[in-house]
């Protein structure tokens, strides 16, 4: 069984150290040992954007590239490094905390408990809550349609499909998004020096509209010699990546070990 976390993991004990956007509580669960009890064959615990990074490099947009990055928007922001053709993890396997880094100390509160968190003013609850700010400001949107008029039916797919089809007041929440966005991932490409840069989760959705602005923003504060090295693409394989990718992991991971015996 293989496994993608959408938190933070301890992968040499099987432990799920934290999933609280997703599961309010979860902390610190034995995750590997659980279910080998129960199904009694090996399971294997990694990150959900480790596993989006692989499966785009084994099957989607990043195919047989070895140095990319894969960014994923769901609640929050997460981020998948491959170098050489590996998972870089770090001494526990959790770097890519990007969501995490913080973009302005003076900020919102994230659910870290940090405030200024890049996930804070760009993650799916920051697209929303954009939108609905101006929307109580303006009069006429596509949004307002799409949503019956009813803000708990916002979300940033609604939003990404209005700035698809021309609103400006979807477009305006788009590109403030994109700038922000393009300066760190304009820093990403400074320090990791990749040759692909995937989009993926929710950004998917978004498409050309998100991509034009973020390009810009990203070749005006990128290393021109790097910048002209990456592309940007949006991922290929929507939400069943993390579980492609977790299936092959496993395997992989079998194939593996009893290589080394």
């Amino acid at each position: 069984i293989g496994i993608g976390d959408v938190g933070m993991v301890d992968k040499a004990n099987g432990i799920s150290i934290s999933s609280t956007h997703y599961i309010p509580g979860w902390q610190d669960v034995p995750l590997k040992n659980i279910l080998q009890r129960k199904f009694d064959i090996p399971v294997f615990l990694e990150r959900d954007t480790n596993l989006m990074a692989l499966a785009e490099r084994w099957y989607g947009a990043g195919e047989n590239v070895d140095n990319l990055l894969c960014i994923s928007l769901r609640i929050g922001i997460g981020l998948g490094i491959l170098i050489n053709g590996q998972i870089c993890g770090g001494v526990s396997g959790n770097a890519g905390e990007w969501g995490h880094l913080i973009v302005d100390k003076n900020g919102p509160k994230c659910i870290c408990g940090k405030y200024g968190c890049l996930e804070t003013l760009v993650g799916s609850p920051a697209i929303v809550d954009r939108a609905r700010n101006l929307l109580k400001g303006e009069g006429k949107s596509l949004i307002r349609d799409l949503i019956n008029n009813d803000f708990d039916n916002l979300t940033p797919e609604i939003v990404f499909e209005a700035a698809r089809n021309g609103d400006n007041l979807a477009i305006e929440v788009v590109n403030g998004i994109a700038e922000i966005l393009g300066v760190e991932i304009a820093n990403l490409i400074n320090l990791f020096n990749p040759a692909i840069i995937i989009l993926g989760g929710r950004f998917v959705k978004a498409e050309k509209v998100l991509l034009g602005t973020l390009t810009r923003v990203i070749k005006m504060y990128s290393t021109s010699f790097l910048f002209n090295q990456v592309k940007i693409k949006l991922g290929k394989l929507g939400n069943d990546s993390v579980a492609l990718a977790a299936a092959s992991f496993a395997q992989h991971e079998i194939f593996n070990s009893h290589s080394a015996i």
